[in-house]
């Protein structure tokens, strides 16, 4: 392989054009600190042993990964140690089939300061109980961003995990496609009440499902999370033997109330929340407020009226949340989302 063991200060490194061989260890290595460095890799072949390209820790500069096949035993792309300064890491238009991760910051690693990192146009291709982009400790003050692309296999598609407490960022997930997680498409986890993780869905991500017994599309798990603007727009959930949407452990529930999600624009499975069979079966397949009233509430729409009109009285029920708590501690019949009244399966005693 490449390896650079000594820090890179203020220097410029271009690895272009190269079908790269190792059998037992990284294609490309960067062993120690890059300060204001300028590296660019485009248009190679990494065949790796271990991982395909392993990065240390990195100030400023950029970091620059173009329109390359990697094919690694462990991870496709390995990110060390923090991310600091100004620096800009962009992955782009790679396909990566990686033995482990496709891409992965290691626990220990933070995305500090002004860094920007997008992952753009890449298809990744994972098996096992790997994710295809796991992204640890954002705590810059841009977004992270993950556009377009494919992810195919694996556990996870996207795994975004606050795991070191009173950090906040944010993640802009924008036209993603993964197909067949075993466990999740898209997991969000902050367990910290003191930090928040600022999550965006937008523009047809899509999750399809039906690869394990049990396998999840959205998964929102912790205290520490917010969603932009209450909406998942419009996502798409296909497939899916476990839930559409599971929140998790105090997820997306403000002190005292709910967030109400706004879920009218999301296709789940081709089911129409308009009509009662429709409603039930996305229900059914939704863990939020309905099942544990410490998570936040899921709206996917109503009969009736038209959805826009529905949610629009349906966010004025200032008492919404205590009725439906005060009537599904009896336990009997289904609530639905009604908006003049609330609807019912059947008689209430």
């Amino acid at each position: 392989g490449v390896a650079f063991d000594d820090n890179i200060d203020d220097a410029s490194v271009r690895i272009a054009g190269n079908r790269i061989e190792a059998d037992s260890i990284d294609a490309v290595l960067f062993n120690d600190t890059m300060n204001n460095a300028r590296i660019l890799i485009v248009r190679n072949h990494l065949v790796a042993g271990d991982e395909g390209i392993d990065v240390a820790s990195m100030n400023d500069g950029r970091f620059l990964v173009l329109n390359n096949r990697i094919e690694s035993e462990g991870d496709g792309i390995e990110i060390e140690s923090d991310l600091n300064g100004s620096l800009v890491l962009l992955v782009r238009g790679n396909r990566i089939d990686a033995g482990g991760d496709g891409i992965r910051h290691e626990d220990e690693s933070s995305i500090n300061d002004d860094v920007r990192v997008a992952y753009i146009n890449n298809e990744i291709n994972v098996d096992g109980s790997s994710s295809g982009i796991r992204i640890a400790n954002v705590d810059s003050n841009r977004a992270v961003l993950v556009r377009g692309g494919e992810i195919n296999g694996g556990a996870f598609g996207l795994e975004v995990d606050q795991l070191d407490d009173g950090i906040d960022g944010r993640i802009i997930v924008n036209g993603l496609v993964v197909n067949g997680p075993s466990d999740t498409g898209l997991q969000f986890t902050n367990d910290s009440e003191e930090s928040t993780l600022r999550i965006a869905i937008r523009n047809g991500v899509t999750v399809n499902g039906g690869a394990s017994a049990n396998d999840n599309g959205l998964v929102f798990d912790g205290p520490g999370l917010s969603l932009a603007g209450n909406t998942l727009n419009d996502t798409k959930l296909y497939g899916q033997n476990g839930n559409f949407i599971e929140l998790r452990n105090g997820a997306l529930f403000a002190p005292g109330t709910p967030t109400l999600i706004d879920a009218t624009g999301v296709d789940f499975d081709g089911l129409n929340p308009t009509t009662i069979a429709g409603r039930q079966a996305i229900i059914d397949k939704i863990v939020d407020y309905l099942d544990n009233p410490t998570l936040g509430l899921i709206f996917p729409g109503a009969g009736g009226l038209g959805e826009e009109q529905t949610y629009d009285r349906f966010t004025r029920y200032e008492d919404y949340f205590r009725t439906v708590y005060s009537l599904l501690q009896r336990n009997v019949g289904t609530i639905f989302y009604a908006a003049p009244t609330l609807e019912v399966s059947e008689d209430l005693e």
